[in-house]
């Protein structure tokens, strides 16, 4: 029996990734198409990409362990 308002928890809620794997993923798509930049251009960068979505940025020690 289905209801035409039925709530389903499961297609509700958002996809999620955590933030250092969207990090290193987004780092290797910057620098393969090519963009070299330095640490602090890369956080700018993401800042500035995704300034409509969310106020997030990633910090230091979320960006700077991937370029090891």
């Amino acid at each position: 029996m289905s209801y035409k308002n039925e709530y389903n928890r499961f297609m509700m809620q958002p996809a999620k990734i955590s933030t250092t794997g969207f990090v290193r993923f987004y780092i290797l798509y910057m620098l393969h198409k090519g963009q070299e930049m330095y640490g602090l251009e890369m956080i700018e960068k993401i800042e500035e990409d995704f300034a409509d979505v969310t106020n997030w940025k990633p910090s230091n020690s979320t960006v700077y362990p991937i370029l090891k």
